[in-house]
């Protein structure tokens, strides 16, 4: 199966009955995530491909989040992604039988301590520019959050925009950031596009409220 482009046709109590998937985009699908592309027809069997649940992917050609819950990478997203660098706060993480390279931004307990963004943003845009493909790794999901984030302002997407994109990106439905990290990316923000998206009752509700197309439009 793959995924996108996808109709389905469920009973009136939401299970299931029938799936037809568009050929509109299937190839390119199928040529960027072949491993995510099997015959079988039941959504549930992409749970079983191996490798589950892939890294999440920011910038297809550039950088991707980790989805290891320990410190160890599964080789499969080294190899299945292209990876060639693997940038991590923390202590040290593996990739088993993997050729890749490993790159410690730092390893303090927090990265809303002071320097970190620029040094953060520094090595990103260095791996960047020599065309490397990256993936992004932390202990802890709100931290690799609030780093894509960062550096999706950094490619001029104000916080509004970069934050709900991630979230909703994200490979776990429901996770938010705390307030702390909410902050942090409100100065950056300031820092980076000399102006702010957000409201200060937003950032303090830990929630920034996504401004859909709908409401630009009015209706006449």
């Amino acid at each position: 199966m793959w995924i996108g482009h996808v109709i389905s046709c469920m009973d009136v109590e939401g299970i299931v009955k029938n799936v037809q998937a568009l050929e509109e985009g299937y190839q390119e699908f199928k040529q960027k995530y072949p491993f995510l592309t099997t015959s079988e027809a039941d959504p549930q069997n992409i749970f079983s491909i191996k490798g589950y649940p892939f890294p999440v992917e920011i910038n297809y050609d550039f950088l991707f989040l980790s989805v290891a819950n320990s410190n160890v990478i599964d080789p499969v997203h080294i190899e299945s992604l292209g990876i060639d660098v693997v940038m991590f706060v923390g202590d040290t993480v593996e990739a088993p039988d993997s050729e890749v390279s490993f790159v410690q931004v730092d390893n303090n307990v927090s990265i809303l301590q002071e320097g970190f963004a620029e040094e953060f943003l520094g090595k990103l845009e260095e791996m960047e520019n020599n065309g490397k493909k990256v993936l992004l790794h932390a202990p802890q999901h709100q931290d690799i959050i609030a780093m894509a984030v960062l550096y999706l302002l950094c490619k001029k997407k104000v916080l509004r925009d970069a934050y709900n994109f991630v979230i909703q990106c994200y490979w776990k439905e429901g996770v938010t950031l705390p307030v702390s990290h909410l902050q942090w990316l409100a100065k950056e923000e300031i820092r980076i596009l000399g102006s702010s998206s957000v409201q200060a009752s937003e950032i303090e509700s830990g929630s920034i409220v996504e401004v859909t197309a709908s409401k630009y439009c009015i209706l006449s």
